[in-house]
């Protein structure tokens, strides 16, 4: 009976400890953040790139006590990039009281799908650095159930379109993806050539969660009939990788320019595996437009993301998508740091709150209707990497 007691006693003696030695997480409600992504299906790759590094930044605040010794907790769900499954994990995060913001969300259609829940949420809760360009987002009557940390498909399009027109190119033609994303950033073509009293001379579209494998032919003879000197991609990985297989199969070696949501890394992937397998090389002639710097550009957030990836997820490759979700969780650290006023909104607070040096040119700090980066970057494939364009006299028209 003696030695029962004892071991009784022990055991008290014991979770005792465990409780003296972690008081704080045990008292403390988490901070919850969650996010409809795409898990599986074509687009997979995008959303976990995003999340996994957002959420092992998340960790190691976490491990060092957390933000006033409160835990964050980020919940992800699958959706597949489908509209109706983001609905459905929309509607689950909203109904839990406990859930503070939404946070992460990947993709145009997705998020258009949900918006009007989020505008009728009892609590206030918006959505945080969204991986989407889309203007519509930006609005005056959509921006306050935002905060955007990438700059926009227009300012990319803006961007690469400028770049192109002063290096000769004139004759655009537009490959996109038959849905809110596409439709997004074939508008901001035409607003934008329209400016400049240029017509687009081919357009051809494909259908969402298009893979690589599918046989893109059809496009290219679409696309090649207006005789173009350049082509703008807004797709998907898969898709605009399967489109770019097959118009190198016509021998043509017309330009073709990509926006961010593509991921770099993952189009790339595509293209070099079925080079190898074929024995060309079809990942000449790529510009790439980017939100985030490459991560060979030697900026100190790049390399600080590239050795933290070495560090805490050794077994993933770094990647330019992976990268924006660590600084959108970087920021959202510091942004979660800093106090509200009581009867201040999250939104309200992050729209003062004291720029944040994050190892960019620029410290980040979030306007009404404006993202915290603003910087738009060009790329292209050298020696099997992206790398930053610094001469561009190899892409004049000829």
């Amino acid at each position: 009976m003696k030695t029962k007691s004892l071991v009784i006693a022990v055991i008290l003696m014991m979770l005792l400890a465990v409780d003296i030695a972690h008081p704080v997480f045990a008292a403390v409600s988490p901070i919850k953040l969650a996010g409809s992504v795409p898990l599986s299906g074509p687009n997979s790759e995008i959303g976990k790139q995003y999340t996994d590094s957002a959420n092992a930044y998340f960790n190691l605040v976490n491990n060092r006590g957390g933000i006033d010794q409160k835990h964050i907790v980020y919940n992800v769900k699958d959706d597949g990039y489908l509209p109706f499954k983001t609905v459905e994990n929309t509607i689950s995060f909203l109904n839990d009281k406990s859930v503070n913001h939404l946070f992460g969300y990947v993709g145009t259609p997705t998020i258009t799908r949900v918006l009007p829940l989020v505008k009728k949420d009892a609590e206030k809760r918006i959505i945080l650095f969204p991986f989407s360009g889309a203007s519509s987002f930006r609005s005056a009557r959509n921006n306050p159930y935002f905060l955007h940390l990438r700059a926009s498909y227009s300012d990319e399009l803006e961007a690469g379109i400028s770049k192109l027109l002063g290096l000769g190119y004139t004759r655009f033609s537009v490959f996109y993806q038959n849905d809110a994303y596409g439709r997004s950033g074939w508008a901001s073509i035409r607003k934008i050539l329209d400016k400049k009293g240029i017509a687009l001379v081919g357009e051809a579209t494909y259908p969402r969660n298009t893979t690589f494998e599918t046989p893109f032919q059809p496009h290219v003879k679409t696309i090649l009939a207006g005789k173009p000197d350049v082509v703008i991609s807004i797709g998907s990985y898969q898709a605009s990788a399967g489109f770019i297989r097959d118009l190198r199969g016509e021998n043509t070696t017309i330009p073709v320019l990509n926006i961010s949501f593509v991921g770099p890394e993952n189009l790339l992937g595509l293209l070099q595996a079925y080079s190898d397998k074929t024995g060309g090389d079809i990942t000449k002639y790529l510009l790439q437009t980017s939100v985030v710097p490459l991560l060979n550009s030697n900026e100190p957030a790049a390399n600080h993301y590239v050795q933290f990836m070495s560090d805490y997820l050794p077994n993933a490759q770094p990647t330019v998508v992976g990268f924006e979700g660590f600084l959108a969780a970087k920021y959202t650290v510091y942004l979660l740091q800093q106090k509200q006023k009581r009867g201040e909104s999250f939104r309200d607070m992050a729209l003062s709150a004291t720029p944040y040096n994050i190892g960019l040119s620029d410290d980040l700090s979030v306007e009404d209707g404006k993202a915290a980066l603003g910087h738009v970057y060009f790329g292209t494939v050298v020696k099997g990497e992206y790398t930053s364009v610094e001469d561009w006299s190899s892409w004049r028209k000829k």
